[in-house]
C-alpha cells in the first residue's frame, strides 16, 4: 500500500510540476529510479523501466523542461498504477 501512496504522490508531483516544491521533486526522482532499478534487478517487469523513465523525464521537469503529450503519458501511467496498486493491496 506504500508504494501504491507514493506512486499516487508521483503522479500528483508529475501533473501539477509547476507547482511542486523543488524538495519533493527530488525526492520523487530517487523514489522513481530506486523503485524502477530495484524491481529491473529483482523482477525484470517492463513497468519498472517505465518508472525508471518517469524519474529521468522528472529531472527534466525539474530544470522547468516540459513536453506535454510525455506530462500526460507519465501522468495516466503513473495514476493508473497507484489505483491499482491501492485496489488490489487491500484485497
Amino acid at each position: 500500500m506504500g508504494l501504491g501512496i507514493l506512486d499516487a504522490i508521483s503522479f500528483l508531483v508529475i501533473s501539477f510540476h509547476y507547482l511542486a516544491p523543488k524538495k519533493l521533486m527530488i525526492y520523487i526522482i530517487f523514489y522513481l529510479i530506486i523503485k524502477g532499478l530495484f524491481f529491473i534487478l529483482v523482477s525484470h517487469d517492463f513497468a519498472s523501466y517505465i518508472d525508471m523513465a518517469c524519474g529521468f523525464y522528472l529531472i527534466f521537469l525539474y530544470f522547468g523542461f516540459s513536453i506535454s503529450f510525455l506530462t500526460v503519458i507519465f501522468s495516466v501511467y503513473l495514476a493508473q498504477k497507484a489505483v491499482l496498486t491501492l485496489i488490489f493491496a487491500r484485497i
